[in-house]
């Protein structure tokens, strides 16, 4: 909740740490509030936290789009895959209606994408069946 506790996870976890890290409210949609440093010195001195974040390690990009950010959504309909969408972006966080675009996913991503979907859902269906409703 405070810039303290930022550097005390980030002291705590140097390897995980070392290309950078990521600060994510933990309510929100479409990368609002998400923060991108790659050392506890690039934080603004003004940097306020008025809500609880999640720290991440910082993934760096592969060569897939030129070193472009990109993000995968897979979706599902009544526990079975429908289909995913992969959205790439020059900038993070990403701004997909101001300067992203959508890109076609290559066949065989498309396949491992629908094979992890469905495990996804059948860990889903299982642990809700223990569930109490």
């Amino acid at each position: 909740n405070k810039k303290s506790d930022i550097k005390k996870r980030l002291n705590n976890n140097k390897k995980l740490f070392s290309q950078g890290f990521v600060l994510k409210p933990q309510l929100g949609q479409k990368s609002e509030g998400v923060s991108i440093f790659h050392s506890y010195k690039e934080i603004p001195t003004d940097f306020r936290i008025r809500k609880p974040y999640f720290i991440e390690e910082l993934i760096q990009p592969f060569d897939l789009f030129n070193e472009e950010f990109f993000e995968i959504r897979s979706m599902a309909v009544n526990g079975k895959y429908v289909g995913s969408m992969l959205f790439v972006s020059p900038k993070r966080p990403m701004r997909l209606v101001a300067e992203g675009r959508v890109e076609k996913i290559p066949k065989e991503l498309e396949i491992r994408i629908k094979k992890e979907t469905e495990a996804i859902i059948k860990a889903i269906d299982n642990y809700s069946c223990y569930r109490k409703v």
